[in-house]
């Protein structure tokens, strides 16, 4: 009997020996790997966005505002700003306060792309379950664009970018980072098309 627990107990020793090693190639993994951005056309953009001399940006739409604080849908808004700001020089980037109506005073080239950002989804995870590995711990950001024309409406695209990051180093600031980068990427390839 004593044999028989003596050898049980190695045998346990020994699984659980070699269990830790697979967490920590999985948990290095995922320190380089956590970082997902997935990209959703929900409209291809349309040919030919070269034509558009102005960019107007609405201010970001909170759908999440009890959830999602406002310095975050600030913070994005300043990122999608300093994306679109950093297409091309000879493009006027206007960011609008309020909202289409009070474009009539500004002085904006026709024909003028309008983008229209709105927070989808946001949750910051908890740093503390992130480092012990439980439950829905990773950052999640969504934000859906609409793309379209101001002088007819029409519209030109429209896409929904999602970040989720499952390291223990991740922030918010940069899963907005990243999810305004996508941004930025899918609108130049319009222009460059």
């Amino acid at each position: 009997m004593a044999a028989l627990t003596v050898a049980g107990l190695l045998i346990t020793m020994l699984i659980s020996a070699c269990a830790w090693q697979p967490y920590v190639v999985t948990r290095v993994a995922r320190h380089f790997t956590g970082v997902r951005t997935r990209l959703h056309v929900i409209t291809p953009s349309a040919p030919g966005l070269a034509s558009y001399r102005g960019i107007e940006i609405l201010p970001v739409a909170n759908l999440l505002a009890a959830h999602a604080p406002a310095t975050v849908q600030r913070y994005l808004q300043a990122r999608i700003a300093k994306m679109l700001g950093s297409l091309h020089r000879q493009r006027v980037v206007v960011a609008v306060s309020e909202s289409l109506l009070t474009t009539t005073d500004l002085a904006v080239p026709a024909p003028t792309l309008v983008v229209e950002a709105l927070l989808d989804d946001f949750d910051p995870g908890s740093l503390p379950l992130r480092l012990g590995e439980m439950g829905f711990n990773h950052i999640a950001v969504t934000v859906r664009v609409r793309l379209r024309d101001l002088q007819s409406g029409s519209p030109l695209g429209a896409i929904s970018v999602t970040t989720q990051d499952d390291r223990a180093s991740g922030t918010t600031s940069g899963a907005i980072d990243r999810v305004a980068d996508r941004i930025g990427d899918w609108i130049a390839k319009g222009y460059a098309r």
